[in-house]
């Protein structure tokens, strides 16, 4: 009689499962080599073991990639043996997610025809090419996600695709790599129509025009970096410049580190239709005062942005009310001139705060009739 686990189409594996842990790769290889499934539809492997020699971990890849995986998830530590160039020859997997491996090849044959989405999490390079070289033979790939960076001499992280459409970067801010003067994070996606960066160290981005873009999102943390302020300031408005034709803006900072003195004052947000900004108030009004060279009437300095941004602003989210008299006069201001706002959502405000913010926002004019106010 046939055991029914053995025709699953979906394996997940953990070493960290197993009560004998000892003999977890045994297990594993028990457990791959009966799957009789003729399609496995997803394969999840986390090992964070080193118990298994490279022969072993090679088979449990191939059993996998022959039958036509689509969706490979897996995890290891840098002491296991290194990715089978099997894997990256692959002609079903669709969505390829690689935690905490070394042995992203540089060379050779890399060919992965149906692969759409690539995720790639603290990851061991080894060389400039190994990325590159991946990305050269994904020829269908539309998202790519990178997180951390644990190579020391790397000296250019290369993202080059012309298929891309959605790319999220994320390297810890205190990362060492930051610390080579000469690195450099070079992004070429002129598909790419959806861009999020998180703790990254902007002056050492350099962007290809990207003029598909149309949503973004920008973290902006230097908690635990020793950077020039007004360096890191100038190079993050240099680079909002260069994505300014986003419909979609989510702009976040935890900290009021920026030196504003050093901005560029020519941003401009065209075709800007929903902006969310998750940052203290003295942070906006900084960021606002980029354009005027008087800081002290912040108001005065909103009125200069308003033919470039708020004629065309459609959605405002405000994260983190303080129901302070700067913050109603700046909600004030935006009601007043967003010509076609459609929705302003303000969140975190507290049960008894409601009755106050009611109170003053809804009998503010406002110059949009359509504008609903939803407070969350």
């Amino acid at each position: 009689m046939e055991v029914l686990w053995t025709h699953v189409p979906t394996i997940d594996l953990s070493n960290g499962d197993f009560m004998d842990e000892n003999h977890a790769s045994e297990i594993i290889t028990r457990v791959l080599s009966r799957n009789k499934a003729q399609r496995i539809n997803k394969f999840r492997l986390w090992y964070d073991d080193d118990d298994c020699s490279k022969d072993e971990f090679e088979t449990w890849i191939s059993i996998v990639i022959s039958r036509n995986v689509q969706y490979f998830d897996i995890s290891l530590n840098y002491r296991c043996p290194m990715l089978p160039q099997c894997l990256f020859t692959c002609k079903t997997v669709v969505n390829l997610t690689i935690h905490n491996c070394a042995g992203i090849p540089s060379n050779g044959d890399v060919y992965l025809p149906s692969l759409k989405k690539l995720g790639l999490y603290c990851v061991k390079y080894g060389t400039d090419e190994a990325l590159p070289h991946l990305l050269s033979g994904c020829p269908v790939l539309e998202e790519l996600i990178v997180d951390g960076i644990v190579d020391q001499n790397l000296g250019c992280f290369n993202i080059s695709s012309l298929t891309i459409k959605r790319l999220t970067i994320d390297f810890a801010v205190e990362s060492y790599v930051f610390d080579n003067p000469d690195y450099r994070v070079k992004i070429n996606a002129p598909a790419l129509r959806y861009l999020k960066v998180y703790d990254c160290s902007y002056e050492h981005m350099l962007l290809s025009p990207l003029t598909s873009l149309i949503e973004a999102e920008i973290y902006l943390n230097t908690y635990s970096m020793e950077v020039d302020y007004s360096i890191y300031t100038r190079c993050m408005f240099k680079f909002l410049d260069s994505i300014c034709n986003v419909k979609c803006l989510k702009l976040s900072s935890s900290d009021e580190f920026l030196d504003f003195s050093e901005s560029n004052p020519y941003i401009k947000f065209r075709n800007l239709t929903e902006l969310e900004v998750s940052a203290n108030w003295r942070f906006l009004v900084k960021f606002l005062e980029c354009t005027d060279n008087d800081p002290k009437n912040p108001m005065e300095t909103m009125e200069k942005w308003r033919p470039r941004l708020l004629d065309s602003l459609r959605i405002v989210i405000i994260d983190g009310f303080g129901c302070t008299e700067q913050e109603f006069n700046i909600v004030r201001f935006i009601l007043r001139n967003a010509r076609v706002l459609k929705r302003m959502e303000i969140h975190h405000i507290g049960l008894k705060e409601k009755f106050d913010v009611v109170e003053k926002i809804l009998f503010f004019h406002r110059g949009s009739k359509e504008c609903e106010i939803a407070l969350c």
